[in-house]
């Protein structure tokens, strides 16, 4: 794989990602945020993705973000896990895999 298209696929992840995270996290809950609102938070998602962490894993990241960034009290463990799955998904789909 070029180089070139090594940096697109990951450009697509990451926006594949930004878009879950927009749909099914929203840790804010505001319904008409701009659809980049959470782009800052997809690259480090996606690094998470790719040593292949488990739902859990990702739902804790996300706990961790709710908890720090928006000083949230973070939302139930499982609720998060679902929507690591949810991202997953996306970020699978992005690949074309």
């Amino acid at each position: 794989m070029s180089r070139h298209k090594d940096r697109s696929s990951v450009k697509r992840e990451v926006a594949a990602v930004a878009g879950a995270l927009y749909q099914h996290w929203n840790p804010i809950a505001v319904g008409d945020l701009p659809p980049h609102e959470y782009d800052a938070y997809a690259p480090s998602v996606v690094s998470l993705l790719h040593p292949n962490a488990d739902d859990t894993t990702i739902g804790q990241h996300l706990a961790m973000l709710e908890e720090q960034q928006f000083s949230l009290p973070p939302r139930p463990l499982p609720e998060l896990t679902r929507v690591a799955a949810l991202v997953r998904s996306a970020a699978t789909h992005s690949r074309g895999t």
